[in-house]
């Protein structure tokens, strides 16, 4: 049923404005024995007249997947960054995660002497250690107590500044 689906709609597109973008998946329905695109003049059913553009499977397969964290508190991919959960919604959970595999800078992480850990969800309790920050509109119960990240979710980028501070040593 997909497949109709998509042959229809990249029939009524035309060549131009976007059936190449469906040639993957045109090669994956010819192979799975669905011939629907091909008798409608779409793609081609032979696997030796599939041209195949970039590079090989086997250039670009890692050698090991890193398997995804099993809770919460194993989205942190750093042990100088802890996160405390409170039943956190999914938009905070993938914001944060995106955050933390994406924009920590990497180098002061390595150089950090100080633990932080990141607040996340409305059942997520502070214990006020100086070393902690809230992120979410749900615990705007701690702004102004500690650092906090308003948003719904909070944009990954948002929360760059609270935790490179935190990580570094303070001047005395």
């Amino acid at each position: 049923m997909f497949i109709k689906y998509v042959c229809r709609k990249a029939a009524f597109s035309g060549p131009q404005t976007g059936v190449g973008r469906f040639k993957n998946l045109f090669c994956v329905a010819a192979f799975s024995g669905r011939s629907a695109l091909h008798k409608n003049g779409l793609g081609r059913i032979k696997p030796e007249q599939i041209e195949i553009a970039g590079e090989s499977l086997q250039d670009v397969t890692p050698d090991e997947f890193e398997k995804p964290p099993t809770t919460l508190e194993g989205i942190s991919p750093y042990e100088k960054i802890k996160v405390v959960p409170g039943r956190p919604c999914s938009n905070c959970i993938a914001g944060l995660a995106s955050y933390l595999h994406g924009y920590v800078n990497k180098d002061i992480v390595n150089k950090a002497f100080n633990e932080i850990k990141i607040l996340v969800g409305a059942g997520a309790e502070a214990e006020y250690t100086g070393n902690e920050i809230a992120i979410g509109n749900c615990l705007k119960k701690y702004d102004g107590k500690i650092p906090y990240c308003p948003g719904c979710p909070p944009p990954s980028d948002a929360y760059l500044g609270f935790v490179e501070k935190m990580l570094l040593p303070q001047p005395e």
